[in-house]
């Protein structure tokens, strides 16, 4: 309206009164009275501007200021609708922005969703894979202390749910917790799988395992824990036992067999060889021929070397001082004859004033344990000298064979710390020897260092009537 009257006004010979007439209709009041003349500069009443006649002049006066208010008002229009379109980008923006979020927040709930659901099913996956499984699982911390056990066959040898507080000092002997603690220590470090074996008695059943550690720390903020993964091989341990069994009884058969051919040999061929010889010796006296007497001298000097050869023939299959003399006695002539073929000096000593009176089979086995012990000696270690030391005790009798020889490396020779050497290897020749010490309830050991020597440590029990004592007749 505003625009309305300026411009009507600015008409050429228009009046305010007319424009004011025009936009205000018949309404207006036609009354004018002429505006003081003795105030310079003081604005006219409205009814006054509106009775004057705007001239030429006026008009030319009257254009930039409606040209400024245009501008003005063109610009305040512009300016509130720039602020419009802003206002209404930002609503926008703001609602794609909230948009995306929620998109964003389902994606990530649908993926959530799914996550959750293949953990579901890889956690059933992995449930009905460990109860077919015949192995006991065990989760145990850095501490010792065990958070889980899965047990699907009820081993009778192990709890079948962790308990609270419960530690490694629960579930394992105690001469093996040591060992437990130091391999669990070994695993987390290394990061390495572990292998022990061992044995656990419960309500006096006792039971052979295996188990195996992994270390279990998928993050480097989650804490350290490691798996034991316990197999019961008391079954296959019950075969081992019995091929033990088995194999030292076929060398009990067969030591029997050999002492048999050695009587056989003694009171036959050597018993003809020296009726032969004696023979040989009256005919070399009554012979007058030079020749006849020295094919004489040669036929005695054969069958005394076939005497010979059938008496270290009959030593090497059943040492007669081992029935006759003794333990001790028997290891002495045996370290005697080694020393003389291969040129190591072998010494045997016994602390003991008295000898038990051992039962046969066990002197058997013990001087078949020596003899491959010193076998061995000869063909791997190189030494000058090996001594052979005997400890007779009420219990048990404990062996101990150390040389001087190049020795090994024992880190190279032994499948976990702590264990024996893997005597599967034909380069020892000591599986025998650990057969038959497994076989008598007995304990092997071996110790060695390159270029200082080896010992080796056996002992075996005394059971039953396997030795009786005899009362020591020195003063």
């Amino acid at each position: 309206m505003t625009l309305g009257l300026l411009l009507a006004a600015a008409e050429p010979g228009g009046t305010f009164d007319a424009a004011v007439s025009r936009n205000a209709g018949p309404t207006a009041d036609p009354v004018a009275s002429p505006p003081p003349a003795d105030h310079e500069g003081a604005v006219p009443p409205a009814d006054v501007l509106k009775s004057v006649p705007i001239t030429d002049k006026d008009a030319a006066h009257l254009v930039p200021a409606m040209a400024i208010t245009l501008r003005y008002l063109f610009n305040t229009m512009a300016i509130a609708g720039f602020a419009l379109i802003v206002f209404l980008a930002a609503v926008w923006l703001l609602r794609l922005k909230v948009q995306t979020a929620r998109e964003k927040q389902q994606a990530e709930q649908r993926q959530r969703q799914l996550a959750e659901a293949n953990l579901s099913r890889q956690r059933a996956h992995l449930l009905t894979i460990l109860k077919s499984l015949l192995d006991i699982y065990i989760l145990v911390d850095e501490a010792g202390g065990c958070h889980a056990i899965v047990n699907n066959q009820n081993d009778p040898w192990w709890p079948n749910e962790a308990l609270a507080e419960m530690t490694v000092e629960d579930l394992f002997p105690a001469d093996l917790v040591p060992v437990v603690r130091k391999t669990i220590s070994r695993t987390l470090r290394e990061g390495l799988s572990q292998t022990i074996e061992f044995r656990k008695t419960v309500d006096g059943q006792e039971g052979w395992f295996e188990s195996r550690t992994a270390p279990l720390q998928a993050h480097k903020d989650d804490p350290a824990r490691v798996i034991w993964i316990v197999r019961n091989i008391s079954a296959r341990m019950s075969a081992i036992n019995n091929v033990r069994a088995l194999s030292t009884r076929l060398s009990l058969v067969e030591e029997k067999e050999r002492r048999t051919i050695a009587a056989d040999l003694h009171d036959t061929i050597g018993q003809n060889l020296a009726i032969a010889r004696m023979k040989l010796g009256v005919l070399g006296r009554k012979t007058e021929d030079d020749e006849a007497g020295q094919i004489i001298k040669d036929l005695v000097r054969d069958n005394e070397e076939s005497i010979r050869v059938i008496r270290e023939t009959i030593n090497e299959l059943s040492p007669p001082a081992l029935h006759r003399l003794g333990l001790d006695a028997a290891l002495e002539a045996l370290a005697e004859r080694f020393t003389r073929e291969h040129g190591i000096q072998f010494r045997v000593k016994s602390g003991a004033r008295s000898q038990p009176a051992y039962e046969r089979e066990f002197k058997v086995i013990v001087f078949r344990v020596v003899r491959e012990l010193m076998f061995n000696i000869v063909k791997h270690s190189q030494a000058r000298s090996a001594t052979i030391t005997l400890t007779h005790r009420r219990k048990g009798l404990t062996i101990e064979v150390a040389d001087d020889g190049i020795g090994f490396d024992m880190a190279e020779s032994r499948v976990l710390e702590g264990k024996a050497l893997d005597l599967q290897s034909d380069r020892f020749g000591l599986l025998n020897v650990r057969e038959a010490v497994t076989y008598l309830g007995g304990e092997f050991a071996v110790r060695s260092e390159k270029s200082v020597g080896t010992q080796v440590k056996v002992w075996i029990p005394v059971k039953g009537g396997a030795a009786r004592e005899v009362e020591d007749k020195h003063p």
